[in-house]
């Protein structure tokens, strides 16, 4: 899907299926999910070192709440979906200001902030941050962060780690 009304059709779909769904079956659904190595060592290393981890994808909110508890993080946001059907989109190009709007709350300026990414949608968000890492497999055109293509975690979170003791 390319554009945003394709997207904006395929999740008003999606929600559909969800309609008779209760949010305990829809989080238990995502036990089974595949997390990234090093994902529980990365995260216990950054809490340990104090830093503040958010998530934030343009999946279901519900979803993103779920891993976020499982990994203690603080922060979250995703697509909202109410429980009467009404969808609050969140965009790729939301993703800078949301995390712009959390860094200014927390005191952070963005050139000290580190993010994540994999796909196309997470390009302005890791051009926003001093600190952008690419887990996919092929580095897009002109990124210029660093590149993780197995996409270990904990080797990320030493180098975040390891950035900011200087």
């Amino acid at each position: 899907m390319s554009g945003i009304d394709e997207v904006k059709a395929a999740r008003e779909e999606v929600a559909g299926w969800y309609e008779d769904s209760t949010l305990p079956e829809l989080h238990s659904s995502l036990a089974s999910m595949q997390l990234a190595p090093g994902v529980h060592e990365g995260r216990s290393l950054l809490k340990r070192h104090g830093f503040n981890i958010a998530i934030i994808s343009i999946t279901w909110e519900f979803a993103v709440e779920w891993f976020a508890h499982q990994l203690g993080a603080e922060y979250f946001i995703g697509t909202r979906l109410s429980l009467d059907g009404d969808i609050t989109g969140f965009w790729p190009s939301d993703k800078p200001v949301w995390l712009k709007s959390l860094a200014d709350r927390l005191g952070t300026p963005m050139h000290d902030v580190a993010a994540v990414g994999d796909s196309s949608g997470d390009l302005d968000m890791l051009r926003a941050v001093g600190h952008p890492y690419w887990v996919g497999s092929h580095l897009p055109a002109g990124f210029t962060g660093a590149h993780h293509p197995d996409g270990d975690i904990e080797r990320i979170a030493q180098d975040i780690v390891a950035v900011a003791d200087g």
